[in-house]
């Protein structure tokens, strides 16, 4: 039997989990999923009923990074919900190597903490959190530069606030990604504070080494590993050009090139395509809208993790 994971990064969506994910990788004694979110414990999560655009996003080739005997294919994202492809995940890993994965989906899923608990009570969990207000820009940023909205931010908020039904792959959930309380609270309550690591994003962009490894300390590991903490991975940036725009959405062709390219000119070739000057701020009307609904659970939120957030509230 394959070993199952020993640490979970479960979330937030758009706070830096993956730049988080490939400092981590670069341990010598961590084997991280080569499907970096596969999803498997969110099972109140039903990918049968995406609406189109976010099936695009997980229609992958799993089986090929699952029987890939080199342990160079990667996939950043899919939904397994098969328990032998889970466990498939982890059979690269050597005896002696702590197991994880990041799946964003643990913290706004209402199942995933009580299901990774009663398989691996003892697994340890890390969470990242971001002020919520730039988290939800970042994410608008993010399906911007995918074309799969058109509209202004404010435009795409207001939407997403009033549609219906609501849902992972159904809706966007700017608003509801952020509301941190009773997500980070489930985790907590579960497996104890011992047992998890709450990591705001301003500190790991501002403090990249000191919290990596802290983090490798938390896993009870070495934290004189080598890793490079110097680039930050899956930025806010824009397409140069409508071309640039085109080429980026054809995920099956990127797939393709992340098998045969290799990273450093993958990174200077994405690089060409994007740029990330000139991305335009927030508006004020959106800003003050999303303050108002988050400043109750920030309180919360606050008394709860025992950090002072009042600056996400400005």
């Amino acid at each position: 039997m394959n070993k199952l994971p020993d640490f979970f990064i479960v979330g937030t969506v758009k706070a830096g989990t993956t730049s988080l994910y490939n400092y981590l990788v670069q341990h010598p004694d961590i084997y991280m999923s080569p499907v970096k979110e596969p999803h498997y414990f969110c099972t109140d999560i039903k990918p049968e009923l995406f609406r189109d655009q976010y099936k695009k996003m997980i229609d992958v080739d799993v089986q090929s990074v699952l029987n890939d005997a080199t342990g160079r294919k990667f996939i950043s994202s899919a939904f397994i919900r098969n328990k032998t492809d889970y466990e498939k995940l982890f059979s690269g890993a050597k005896p002696n190597q702590k197991v994880g994965e990041s799946s964003t989906s643990y913290m706004i899923s209402t199942v995933a903490a009580a299901n990774i608990h009663a398989v691996l009570p003892h697994a340890k969990i890390i969470i990242v959190l971001r002020d919520p207000v730039k988290r939800a820009y970042s994410h608008y940023l993010m399906n911007y530069r995918s074309g799969t909205v058109l509209g202004t931010f404010n435009q795409e908020l207001k939407i997403d606030i009033s549609a219906q039904p609501k849902g992972w792959g159904i809706s966007r959930l700017y608003v509801e990604h952020g509301l941190y309380y009773e997500q980070v609270k489930r985790y907590l309550d579960l497996f104890g504070e011992e047992n998890v690591k709450i990591i705001l994003n301003e500190d790991l962009g501002h403090h990249t080494q000191e919290v990596v490894k802290s983090t490798f300390e938390f896993l009870g590991l070495n934290n004189d590993s080598d890793s490079n903490y110097h680039i930050w991975h899956n930025t806010a940036v824009m397409p140069s050009s409508v071309f640039s725009g085109f080429i980026l959405k054809q995920r099956r062709l990127i797939q393709m090139a992340s098998w045969i390219v290799p990273k450093v000119m993958r990174n200077l070739i994405y690089r060409k395509f994007l740029i990330s000057k000139g991305i335009p701020q927030i508006d004020s009307e959106s800003k003050q809208l999303l303050v108002g609904y988050y400043q109750s659970d920030i309180l919360q939120l606050q008394q709860l993790i025992k950090r002072d957030l009042s600056h996400w509230m400005n």
